[in-house]
């Protein structure tokens, strides 16, 4: 039987069909513009980890990619919208939050010298930005060298003052980075007087337990 295309073509359903497509195109290019448009821009909003509010106002409380309940996204991801950031940084330059997202993207994607140099400036422009302490000890962390690695410490110690909330995720690279220093019994007194200040049922517990437990095993 010979099918013919041209009457197809001229179908309802096919007419029905195309009309639905062209809604679809119009609808996703008019929800793109409004990404790209509104105050709560959702792109932020998965950066920082908050579901519903600003960039501005964004919480930042997550401060590691394995630990934490609000995970950075994927490497790939943040690389294809790391210059709307970087743009919406130079719109907003004096926006603290926004910048030290920015920073703390840098060091996600080991760019860690844009990193740096970026939170250098938000020590002059912001130098009680409760977030920085503990970024800037991330990058001294990194290092061979002894001097770096007792600043880290000095920087963690102060992020715990800052950010007495997310006080675990400090301890957790403080003690490690004491482990670097030679000083493992400093490193376990520190967990455990930590753990002691913890009820028994909190979850924070785990991190520094697990550090313990391994310390433990490999001695």
């Amino acid at each position: 039987m010979h099918i013919s295309w041209r009457k197809i073509s001229r179908s309802p359903v096919v007419l029905l069909f195309s009309g639905l497509l062209i809604g679809m195109v119009f609808t996703t290019l008019v929800f793109i513009d409004n990404v790209s448009t509104a105050p709560s821009d959702p792109v932020f909003n998965m950066l920082s980890g908050s579901a519903g509010s600003s960039p501005a106002h964004a919480n930042l409380a997550s401060t590691t990619t394995s630990s934490s309940s609000a995970e950075m996204p994927k490497a790939a991801s943040l690389s294809a919208l790391l210059p709307r950031l970087e743009a919406k940084v130079v719109a907003e330059p004096d926006d603290a939050n926004l910048q030290i997202l920015l920073a703390r993207t840098y060091l996600e994607l080991d760019q860690k010298e844009k990193g740096k140099q970026l939170l250098d400036r938000v020590q002059q422009r912001f130098p009680q930005n409760q977030h920085l302490p503990f970024l800037q000890a991330k990058i001294l962390m990194e290092s061979v060298d002894t001097a770096d690695l007792q600043k880290a410490v000095s920087l963690l110690e102060e992020s715990v003052r800052r950010r007495p909330a997310a006080g675990h995720v400090a301890r957790l690279y403080q003690g490690r980075t004491l482990i670097r220093l030679g000083k493992q019994q400093q490193a376990i007194n520190l967990w455990r007087d930590y753990i002691a200040t913890l009820p028994s049922d909190d979850q924070r517990r785990s991190l520094l337990e697990a550090e313990l437990e391994k310390l433990a095993n490999a001695s």
